[in-house]
Parts: C-alpha cells; structure tokens; sequence
C-alpha cells in the first residue's frame, strides 16, 4: 500500500448500497479496512456534525457514509465509536437530526460526545503548545476522520485536516480563534498542529453532495458525486479544493503547509487512484462555476501594510437583520466578545472582532454571512485571493 495514494471513486447518491459499493472501491487500492483497523481495535470515527441539521442540507456527514464506514471497521473486526463536539446544540437533539442516532441502533456503533480534555503533544517552537484533545480520541487505538466536504468562511474550504478541529472540546474552539487572532494562516498552523495530535490512520471525504456558496453552516448543497480516501489527508484535502475549483494560493491551509515544509510538489506528482487517475482525468471532474465563498485574509504584504489596509481587503461578518432571530448563539460563541444587542437587533464592533467567522458558522437563520472589504468591493474582486 502507498500511504500516499489519493483513492476517488464516483457515488451517485446516498443509497446505502451505492455508499457500500463506493467505499469499498475507494479503500482497495489502500489495501481495505484491514491496512488501519486490527481486531479488537477502539476505532473512533469523527464525522462533521457541526449542528442539528437534517443530512440533505449538507451541513454535516451523510448518515449513509458513516453507517458504511462503521461496517467496515466491524468487518475487520474493530469496534466503533462515532463522535464529535458540535458548536450548536444539545448532541441528543444533533446525533437525532443528523441520522447518526439511527446509524448507531442499525449497527451497534456507540455514540460518544466529546467532553473532557487533555494535553496532546505540540509541535517544538510552537506558539500552540498548549493544545488540548478530546479525551476519547486519546484513548482510541485509531481514528478515523470522515468530514464533509464544504467552504467555509475563514479558510476557505473545510475537509479533511480542518475537520480534526472538532476534535477540540466545546467552548475551547473559540478561545484558540481568538489566540490565532485575524490571520488565516496562524490559524491554519493551529489546525495544521491539531491534525497531528489527532494523527487520524484514514481519511474518508463525503464528497457525494459539497457545500458550496455561505459555508461551513449556511450554504448551498451541490452534486459531486465523488468519495474520497486516503491515509494523507494533507494531499487528499488539496485534491478536493482542485476539484472545486480553488488555487492553493486560495487556500490558508496550503500556504501553511508549504511554509512548513509539507508541501514541495504539484498534484502531477501525487499517486491518484481513481475513475480517472491523471491530471487530465481530474480536469474533467473539476466542478464549473463553484460558489466560492467571500472571504479574503491578510496573507501578503509587510506588517505595516497590513495594519493599514485591514478594513479595505479583509472580509467581516455581516448580519442580516431580516433573517436574525436574536436567539444569542453568535454572542456566545464570540471569542473576542465583539457582538452585542442594541436597539433589538445584534450589533459587531468590528475593532474588536477578529474575523474568525465563529458567528457566521454557527447562525442557525444563515444571517451571517462574510462581507468583503471596500477595496475589493471597488475592483469587483470575487472572495479569491
């Protein structure tokens, strides 16, 4: 088996059997289930659930996918355990909403909510050092990430490695925005550094239906028809973000990863295994006219030079007062304690606010969403860098 190896293998739908059919096919070329999960493995599965949202949104994991995916890991004779911790909501009424009460009483898998923390091992000269994980992630012989495919605000696209975020326990998820602050490539460090204290063996992406558009929480369902595995998540995340039609300059991700040392070669180099395993054959799977979503970082320049242009070029959440139903969700989730009530309806004093987006991912009315600055506006820029 080449760990390296992008495995993509078509999936028209949701059918159980099809997402069977599909998986299966995408873990051959990986050497199956049985390369990452020994008997009697704890296997723990972390899919998206970032709220209580019904799976044809594609907000959060198919239900399918995760019920296909807990079978193969009882086949190879682990035991699995599905998890996470949602940024919205009480997890019975999350794991209900989500299918994910139902994959459990379908297949024996326990459903698990991450509650307690410890210390995981930081990177050496790391401003993050200090980065704590969920316990149960910790105590799993193996973790399997299974996240959605989806834009997201802040960085742009939220696959793989940014869905190992959730892997942090509740309310610390905005204390680490807030210490990453405005920069999108800080904060891709951070994830970049959670990633590895989570170390997960494989990576399989939900890429049936994508988000495209107001993501991570808000957006708009689009066909893919695509499953995706991999034991690099690194490289299956940068495949992904091609197919949708993203540049790794659009990506703070990458440019994280490539200061780091962990990007040195183009996509031509990668080991893709697939329907149609070369860059022309990706070319003809890339998605057309992809909803990006409007957001654009402070990733160039000299410090001063951005002090000075942050309000022209840099996206903030803008709330539509029509849509808010000032249920106080995105004032307490604020990391940096920017929003407020005034004259009943939800105020941002953007001086203190620090662009991390928590407010706009998890707005239940999709009343947020990422308005661009003045400059960018002026140019018609199109939310890419």
């Amino acid at each position: 088996m080449n760990r390296k190896t992008i495995s993509i293998r078509r999936c028209a739908d949701y059918n159980i059997e099809n997402v069977s059919s599909a998986v299966s096919k995408a873990l051959e070329p990986l050497g199956g289930m049985g390369a990452f999960v020994k008997n009697g493995d704890k296997v723990l599965i972390k899919p998206n659930l970032l709220k209580a949202s019904a799976p044809d949104k594609a907000v959060t994991t198919h239900p399918a996918m995760v019920e296909v995916v807990v079978n193969e890991v009882h086949q190879a004779g682990g035991r699995a355990l599905v998890g996470d911790s949602p940024g919205l909501g009480k997890i019975e009424n999350i794991f209900n909403l989500t299918g994910m009460t139902g994959v459990a009483q379908r297949t024996g898998a326990e459903l698990v909510e991450f509650k307690e923390s410890v210390k995981a091992k930081g990177r050496a000269k790391s401003d993050f050092s200090n980065i704590e994980i969920a316990k149960n992630v910790v105590d799993a012989d193996r973790v399997i990430n299974l996240p959605k495919i989806k834009t997201h605000a802040q960085m742009t696209i939220t696959a793989g490695v940014k869905n190992c975020f959730g892997c942090v326990v509740g309310k610390r998820k905005p204390q680490w925005h807030f210490k990453a602050g405005v920069s999108r490539e800080r904060f891709a460090d951070l994830l970049i550094d959670i990633f590895n204290a989570v170390n997960p063996c494989l990576t399989i992406a939900d890429g049936v239906t994508v988000m495209e558009g107001n993501g991570p929480g808000s957006g708009d369902p689009r066909e893919l028809g695509l499953i995706f595995a991999s034991a690099d998540t690194l490289g299956l995340d940068r495949v992904i973000s091609y197919l949708l039609g993203f540049r790794e300059s659009d990506v703070p991700l990458f440019c994280a990863a490539r200061s780091r040392g962990l990007i040195t070669s183009g996509l031509e180099c990668m080991d893709i295994a697939g329907p149609d395993p070369t860059a022309a054959g990706l070319t003809d799977l890339r998605l057309k006219d992809f909803k990006m979503p409007k957001t654009v970082g402070m990733m160039f320049g000299p410090p001063f030079l951005r002090r000075t242009l942050r309000k022209a070029v840099t996206a903030r959440p803008d709330i539509d007062s029509r849509l808010c139903a000032i249920c106080m969700e995105c004032i307490k989730i604020c990391p940096a304690e920017a929003m407020f009530v005034k004259d009943k309806t939800v105020k941002i004093d953007y001086e203190e606010c620090i662009r991390c987006f928590c407010c706009q991912e998890i707005c239940p009315k999709g009343a947020i969403t990422a308005k661009q600055g003045w400059l960018l506006r002026l140019f018609g820029a199109n939310g890419q860098e």
